[in-house]
């Protein structure tokens, strides 16, 4: 089915409002979530400390991204974090990313000073609709709560033949890797 519910479904996760659950019995106010997301940018984004699989993902979203079927003037990357995926989104039309974590902002301003970057939840942002031929969304779908919304608000800002493409991680994978690396861990510790 051409147009706004193009997808590409690696993994189909949780999405929401402007509240971020920690577990399912924890919510963060927004601001709270800012600072969260800050520190976590901060440490786990830079180019030292940015992980295989963010990357790989990053690199498989580029993939799909070049072999989309149409023209591409305008990308709109919604938790676009420091701006790593969005410096390379760049190259393909003017990039727009936005992201709740404010530092994480200024550094993606920095990265690509030709991109429009715009820190806040998205849910509240007053972007125009029909205005993005791609919305990419890497590893912030299962922090959103309301995901319905959240999928119809990046719809009503796709072009009608524009394409969304999310990412995100799946608790089971992740939970068992989990396990194992710490049974692994406890192993090394043991054997000296």
């Amino acid at each position: 089915m051409p147009g706004k519910w193009n997808f590409f479904r690696r993994s189909w996760p949780h999405f929401g409002t402007s509240r971020l659950t920690q577990d399912s019995t924890t919510e963060w106010d927004v601001e709270s979530q800012r600072e969260f997301w800050n520190r976590w940018d901060n440490e786990h984004l830079q180019e030292a400390t940015i992980g295989d699989e963010a990357l790989r993902r990053g690199r498989t979203v580029m993939s799909l991204v070049e072999g989309l079927p149409l023209e591409i003037e305008n990308i709109l990357e919604v938790g676009c974090g420091n701006g790593w995926l969005s410096e390379k989104l760049a190259n393909m039309g003017a990039i727009t990313g936005v992201d709740i974590a404010d530092e994480a902002i200024k550094e993606a301003q920095q990265r690509v000073p030709s991109g429009t970057f715009i820190a806040g939840d998205i849910l509240s942002l007053n972007l125009p609709n029909d205005s993005f031929d791609v919305i990419v969304s890497l590893e912030t779908f299962s922090h959103v709560v309301d995901q319905p919304l959240f999928v119809h608000k990046l719809a009503g800002l796709l072009r009608s033949d524009g394409w969304l493409v999310l990412t995100t991680q799946n608790r089971n994978v992740y939970s068992k890797r989990s396990k194992t690396l710490d049974l692994r861990r406890r192993a090394n510790c043991a054997g000296g």
